[in-house]
């Protein structure tokens, strides 16, 4: 959207509301906005855009009034606000619903409940045998003090006897009923330790798959779904970490822009399709000739960037007409036969005192010179190394 907003302000008078001169470019003339042309622009715009399947009729309204002689009529303040609109209703319709969100923490909270269930049984168990233990020490304890006090007042043989046969059947019968409560409660303790272990394993299970399902949802998130490239979630994650490392090591970092030549007439002569194919046979070029290292993303339409880690800005500049020739020479395969494709790009690197917003400024003013100068050119900044 920046990327958008940024060029049709190039195509107006080069002043934003309320200040002078455009930041990052020349002055122009002071011509009028050619209504027109935007809505154009912004037609092209929702041409690129994945508007989910209840969004489709809304959207295709809006290209067609973009499209239509009495578009020009229309307030421009208008006319963007309702595209703005349907990208925030797009952009919320693709967020995770908060009633799923809910569901699952509901989801876990019940699987920390059983878990805590089955752990405070098991305690009882336990608490249960040392408490049947402690009750039949007791009464063996009093059994055998009785048959102390009965020897020592008994005057005959036969009903001592007769009183110790009955005390150790006594404490028998209690060993034997302590022996099958020990065997109950140890198979109830068994039982509730093998339904924790069930538990827990079917929650670690749980756990994978959730941690498998997250991973694809994020690498997803961070995706262009056209190209396959890294897109500008992924470069706003990167280019961070990046500046982090460029700031603790003082080594040299370099910010490309690239865009592509003439990407609307491809798209107006040829159709949408083959512009689609351009894309993505100019991202897996980019791809397949940089280093491991470096960084390559679709930033938005016909915009790609790069980070170059560990490179000043006349390596970049040599990496950069390098690959600017190979996409030149080589053409692009399509349907419709091999079409000629040259691309421009703005070089700038990072300096003391920078940060993200300066840098990409001074790369995309770069840029712009390189296309005022011709196209299929690499410029650097103008700041010294």
């Amino acid at each position: 959207m920046l990327s958008l907003f940024g060029k049709l302000l190039r195509k107006g008078n080069g002043k934003e509301a309320g200040s002078g001169q455009t930041q990052g470019r020349p002055k122009s003339g002071g011509h009028a906005i050619d209504a027109k042309l935007i809505h154009s622009d912004l037609a092209n715009l929702l041409e690129h855009i994945d508007v989910p399947d209840r969004y489709a009729k809304k959207a295709e309204a809006l290209k067609q009034q973009l499209y239509s002689k009495e578009s020009a009529d229309q307030p421009l303040e208008e006319v963007l606000n309702r595209i703005v609109s349907l990208l925030i209703e797009i952009n919320l319709e693709k967020q995770p619903k908060q009633e799923d969100i809910d569901l699952f923490l509901v989801h876990i909270t019940e699987k920390i409940e059983e878990l805590g269930e089955a752990v405070t049984g098991s305690g009882f168990v336990a608490m249960a045998a040392h408490s049947s233990r402690s009750q039949l020490e007791q009464s063996v304890s009093e059994q055998m003090s009785e048959l102390e006090q009965q020897s020592l007042v008994a005057t005959q043989l036969g009903p001592l006897k007769q009183i110790i046969a009955s005390r150790i059947a006594q404490i028998t019968l209690e060993i034997q009923e302590y022996r099958q409560k020990e065997t109950l409660q140890g198979q109830k303790f068994q039982s509730q330790m093998d339904n924790l272990n069930q538990k827990i394993r079917a929650m670690e299970t749980e756990t994978k798959d959730l941690k498998v399902r997250l991973m694809a949802a994020r690498n997803h998130a961070l995706r262009d779904a056209l190209t396959g490239l890294p897109n500008r979630m992924a470069y706003d994650e990167r280019v961070s970490n990046e500046i982090a490392l460029w700031r603790r090591y003082h080594s040299s970092l370099c910010l490309i822009i690239w865009d592509i030549d003439h990407f609307k007439g491809i798209n107006d002569h040829f159709g949408h399709q083959i512009g689609d194919l351009v894309l993505v046979q100019i991202a897996n070029l980019f791809a397949e000739h940089i280093r491991g290292t470096d960084f390559i993303a679709r930033f938005g339409g016909e915009e790609f960037v790069m980070l170059l880690p560990h490179t000043g800005k006349q390596s970049a500049l040599k990496l950069a007409n390098k690959l600017r020739e190979l996409i030149g020479e080589i053409g692009l395969a399509t349907n419709v036969g091999v079409i000629s494709v040259t691309v421009s790009c703005g070089i700038s690197q990072f300096v003391e005192g920078d940060n993200h917003d300066s840098t990409f400024a001074r790369a995309d003013r770069a840029l712009y010179l390189a296309k005022e100068h011709g196209r299929n050119q690499c410029w650097v900044d103008d700041l010294p190394d």
